[in-house]
Parts: structure tokens; C-alpha cells; sequence
């Protein structure tokens, strides 16, 4: 599965109004099928009906104008899948290594995991690692073959993609499960470095399920072998991890100690995207310890750092950051300002989660001014959103926010329904947080419908699950329980 290819130049095109992909003439020439040429006139029918096929989506296929991401660049999906369907893997490759004309300039593959397309791109590495684990199992000693490198490279790229795509879903176990499986292939070939990215990627899964121990084993044993392989790109990014974790357990002196060791080295290595990563750290714990000046200062710096670079999706986390420092100190107008910064961003590079984060922080900040319709529109697009991207986690927080936006306008049976719907997701996805959090909220509807006894039932489960977890809402729930108990005397 040979990858080069001549790329095509992007900025030739001189700002003109074209397809975000190359011209499909170029391509089918880079990809060398001429269905004139013998090889192609003297293929079996139904081989050449898929040639065929390739060159109608390159060439004919043109999208509207107001297409979606996905719809400007199905020509290029479809022949891909033309090809895989005579196993033309080599080409099928090319295609999605192909660079899209946009602002961040990706390969096809990675493309559609920006633009949130994440059930797309599972598909196709799905269908190529079919392929590829048939060309190792057809051949066990492929791995010390010649062409193994570039064999291994593709399995890599796919298996670390898999494990992304997801990841972004919510799918932590799958995720898991492929990331294990490029480390035991790394493990296997000798790849230290791959297995240090692979052991990393695992760790970034467990702090998604909360699994914060297994999260720290996992970058200590990354960081032992980046440090011993002498990767100092990936010393910072593991030490940048460790504080994002230990900040995630409260444990603020040790978070601080790995984000400043991050930044030093980002800085010393003159990589902005690790500088800018480990600022956005730092500035999340100053916010936490309510050092907001300092926290705006990390901001505003990381911002300067990714404005300077062209580096736009890290402009989106500064920007959705610079949002959350306002929001804390009850600035919601300057809050709601960085938040739109941020969606337009979003928007113009196809960022869909970065567009549903923008969306959730508006329609809180909307909550706390008390523009509640304002508030619900933007919660029922953060809603469309993560359903789009298939994402359970943030649908569970949308519907429970949406919940919250009713309640306030006392339309509690709706609200109910909201609030039932984002509990039966919690509890699919054994989000135990979220299952304390929707437990609440219903309790505080059936106090308002006068059914005390559902009320305090609700709260019990709320309380249990937030004291077995430990988080603030126990208290909360708490004061909700003495308060329904004195309303029954």
C-alpha cells in the first residue's frame, strides 16, 4: 500500500471559487487510469464498470453550493470505495491522503474527523484494516518483509484514527481496544515511539471515563519511554497530559509541576502547538484556584501563539478558554462575546465539536442572564450537534441542560421529558455523574408537581451516586432532601 503520490497544489487555485478537492482530471491522472489505455480496455466487465464509476464521481460529480463538508466531498468517499470493491488498495489510499483545500489544510482521512464526521471515517479504516489484517494472516512473515514499513504505517495511521473517531463518540471502550491494539503492534515490531503514542491515547481514554489511576499509570509508562528514546515533542505532550489528569483530581501542585516542566520544553523545542496546549493548561488551573488575571494572561497568550501560527482549531480552544475565565467571574456579555469568536471560527474550518462547545457555553451563559429563549436555541444546537456527531456524553448534557432552560420558564413537563431522556444515557453509558446530575433535576420537577414521595425517592438516588463519586452535588442534594422532609411535616 505504496503512499506517494504527487499532491496536488492547493494554492494555484489563486483564491477562485473552486471544490475543496483537487480537479478529478488531476486526480485520475495522479492515480494513472486512463480507461482508453489497454490495462483498463481489456479488464473484465464488471472490474471496469467500477473504473468507470471512479471517473464519473471525480469528474461529474459537483456538489451544491451550499453543500454540506461531507456532500463536497462525496465524489472522492465514493471512488474510494469503488476502488476498495476491486481491491485497488494502493489507490484507494491515495484518495484519502489527499490534502483538502481548506484552512487546515488535511488529508482526506483526518479531514472528517475535523468535521465531526466520525461514524464516515471509522467506516473506511474499518474496511482497509479488514484488508490489512487479511494480508497479515495470508502472510505471517510479512512483518519482516520488505514492504512491511510502509504496511505498518498504514496500520498505524488506521488504528490510531479508529481509536480517535471513537473516542470523539464517546465509545471510550472501543477506543481503548484499538489504541491496545497499536500498542501490542508496536510492541511487537520494537516501535518504541509508537508505543509511547499508543500508551498516551490510552491514557486520554481513561480520563474520558474518569478512570484517572489508569490514566496516570499509562503516561508515567509513555513518559518513561519517550524520555529514553530521547522524543522531547513527546516528553512535553505526555507531561502536559499528567497535568491535565492531575488537574482533573484536584491535585493542583503536582498539574502545576508537569504543565510548567510541558512548557519549558514546548518553548526550548520552539513547538507553539505544545506551548500553546501546556498555556491552556495553566490558565485551567488558575481558574480553578479563582487566579482569573493570570488565567486570562494564559489565554490571551496561547490565543496570540495560534494567531501568529495560523493555527485556527487552537484559536477555537483559547477563545472557548477566554469564555470560560469570563463565565466564572459572572461576566456573561464578555463570555457570550468569546463564545460567538469562537463559533464563527468553528464554522468557517468545519469544526463541529469545537461548533457544539461554543453552542453549550453560549446557552449557559444565555441561562445565567436570564434569556432563556436564547438559552434553549442554543442548547437545542448543541443538541443537533452531538447527535450528528454521535456523540452520547454531550446528547446527555445538551437534554439536561435543555431541561434546566425549561424548568426555568416552568414548563416542567416538558422539562421532565428532557431530563428522563438524559438519564437513560447516563445510565447506557454508566456516566454515573451524569446519572446523579438528571436524578436531581427530576427530583426538583416533582417537587414542583407536588409528588413529594418521587421527589424525595429521586433525591435519595442522586445523593448515593454523588457521596459514592464524591463530587459537590451530594451537598446539593443534600440540602434538597431536608428541604423536601420539612415540606412533609
Amino acid at each position: 500500500m505504496n503512499s506517494y503520490f504527487v499532491e496536488f497544489d492547493l494554492k494555484s487555485q489563486n483564491g477562485l471559487d473552486v471544490d475543496i478537492m483537487p480537479p478529478g482530471e488531476w486526480m485520475l491522472a495522479n492515480l494513472g487510469i486512463d480507461l482508453a489505455a489497454p490495462e483498463f480496455r481489456e479488464m473484465p466487465p464488471y472490474k471496469r464498470a467500477h473504473y468507470k464509476a471512479v471517473k464519473n464521481w471525480l469528474t461529474k460529480y459537483k456538489p451544491k453550493r451550499d453543500a454540506s463538508n461531507l456532500e463536497k466531498v462525496r465524489g472522492y468517499l465514493e471512488a474510494f470505495h469503488h476502488f476498495c470493491e476491486v481491491e485497488d488498495w494502493e489507490r484507494a489510499w491515495k484518495i484519502l491522503l489527499t490534502r483538502v483545500n481548506t484552512p487546515t489544510k488535511e488529508q482526506l482521512h483526518n479531514h472528517l474527523n475535523t468535521w465531526g464526521y466520525y461514524r464516515e471515517q471509522a467506516d473506511i479504516y474499518d474496511r482497509l484494516l479488514q484488508k490489512l489484517n487479511e494480508q497479515i494472516m495470508n502472510n505471517p512473515n510479512l512483518m519482516w518483509d520488505s514492504n512491511w514499513l510502509e504496511l505498518g504505517r498504514s496500520i498505524n495511521i488506521i488504528l490510531m484514527g479508529l481509536g480517535n473517531a471513537y473516542l470523539c463518540i464517546g465509545e471510550d471502550e472501543k477506543a481503548i481496544g484499538y489504541y491496545q491494539q497499536r500498542l501490542t503492534l508496536a510492541q511487537n515490531t520494537k516501535d518504541r515511539k509508537g508505543e509511547g503514542w499508543a500508551l498516551a491515547n490510552i491514557a486520554l481514554a481513561y480520563k474520558d471515563i474518569r478512570n484517572y489511576n489508569e490514566a496516570i499509570n499509562c503516561l508515567h509508562k509513555s513518559l518513561a519511554i519517550v524520555r529514553e528514546i530521547e522524543d522531547r515533542k513527546g516528553e512535553a505532550a505526555c507531561l502536559r497530559n499528567l497535568g491535565l489528569v492531575y488537574t482533573k483530581i484536584g491535585n493542583y501542585s503536582d498539574a502545576l509541576k508537569y504543565l510548567q516542566e510541558s512548557l519549558a520544553i514546548s518553548q526550548a523545542i520552539s513547538d507553539s502547538h505544545g506551548e500553546g496546549g501546556s498555556l491552556i493548561g495553566l490558565g485551567n488551573i488558575c481558574c480553578f484556584r479563582d487566579e482569573y488575571v493570570t488565567a486570562t494572561e494564559h489565554y490571551q497568550k496561547c490565543l496570540e501563539i495560534a494567531e501568529n501560527i495560523g493555527y485556527r482549531q487552537l484559536q477555537c480552544v483559547a477563545l472557548g478558554s477566554l469564555s470560560n475565565v469570563c463565565f466564572s467571574q459572572k461576566n456573561y456579555a464578555h463570555s457570550i462575546d468569546y463564545s460567538q469568536q469562537q463559533l464563527t471560527i468553528a464554522t468557517a474550518i468545519g469544526d463541529r465539536d469545537r461548533e457544539r462547545n461554543a453552542f453549550a457555553y453560549l446557552g449557559i451563559a444565555y441561562y445565567f442572564q436570564g434569556e432563556y429563549d436564547q438559552a434553549i436555541q442554543s442548547h437545542q444546537q448543541h443538541l443537533v450537534i452531538a447527535e450528528e456527531i454521535g456523540n452520547l456524553t454531550e446528547q446527555a448534557t445538551a437534554l439536561c441542560n435543555l431541561g434546566c432552560d425549561l424548568f426555568q420558564i416552568e414548563q416542567y413537563s416538558e422539562a421532565e421529558l428532557y431530563f428522563l431522556r438524559s438519564l437513560k444515557i447516563s445510565q447506557k453509558i454508566c456516566d454515573r455523574s451524569g446519572e446523579a446530575y438528571a436524578f436531581r433535576n427530576l427530583a426538583a420537577i416533582y417537587q414542583k408537581l407536588g409528588n413529594s414521595l418521587l421527589a424525595l425517592e429521586y433525591c435519595d438516588r442522586a445523593l448515593s451516586i454523588a457521596t459514592e463519586l464524591g463530587i459537590p452535588l451530594a451537598k446539593e442534594c443534600q440540602e434538597l432532601k431536608e428541604q423536601l422532609l420539612s415540606e412533609q411535616i
